[in-house]
């Protein structure tokens, strides 16, 4: 009497179908980013340029920006002198008027917190 092989096996299925429904997740995670959140205004942003970070504002205050950068330099300077360390391309900075624009950026996705990588200058 021969043996039949079957090649159905519980515990190797149900592990392939673990790793299967992991896999589709993430993929569905991916589809999230900019979709669903809602924005009030169209906001025009025009980008500053300085030789270690490019600035997008939206502000017509110029006078603010140039400060904005001015200080953004020193800082640099001073993080190049304590970590010896240099940026390879200019980083950017995102510049909001207030809490509430900054909520409703795409540039980060999923619902933004209050305190949400963010500083805000009273």
């Amino acid at each position: 009497m021969k043996k039949i092989v079957t090649a159905f096996n519980p515990k190797k299925s149900l592990g392939f179908l673990v790793i299967l429904i992991l896999f589709c997740s993430l993929g569905a995670q991916a589809q999230y980013f900019g979709q669903n959140k809602v924005r009030y205004k169209n906001l025009k942003f025009k980008v500053y340029e300085t030789p270690h970070f490019d600035l997008y504002y939206y502000t017509k205050n110029d006078s603010l920006i140039k400060e904005f950068a001015k200080e953004s330099e020193a800082w640099y300077a001073l993080h190049q002198q304590i970590f010896r360390d240099t940026f390879k391309k200019p980083n950017p900075i995102i510049l909001y008027g207030n809490s509430p624009e900054f909520q409703q950026t795409t540039a980060i996705g999923g619902e933004i917190g209050v305190g949400t990588g963010a500083l805000q200058k009273a």
